[in-house]
């Protein structure tokens, strides 16, 4: 991976149900990472600044594909 480079996955959310994941970066450069969930509208609802790793759970009300 180059730096600067980006990766998406996306998934689909069920209505009323719990999105939850764990994230790594690894690298020789491993600082300025920002790690980011979109809904289904493309805003922001979570992200991460400068963190090797980590974890999230978000509520979904509402179905739709979400891109981490």
């Amino acid at each position: 991976m180059d730096p600067y480079e980006s990766r998406c996955i996306s998934r689909r959310v069920p209505n009323k149900s719990t999105f939850s994941g764990v994230y790594f970066v690894s690298g020789e450069e491993e600082t300025g990472n920002i790690a980011v969930i979109k809904n289904p509208n493309g805003d922001i609802i979570w992200t991460a600044n400068s963190h090797k790793n980590g974890s999230y759970s978000l509520y979904v009300e509402n179905e739709g594909k979400f891109i981490h």
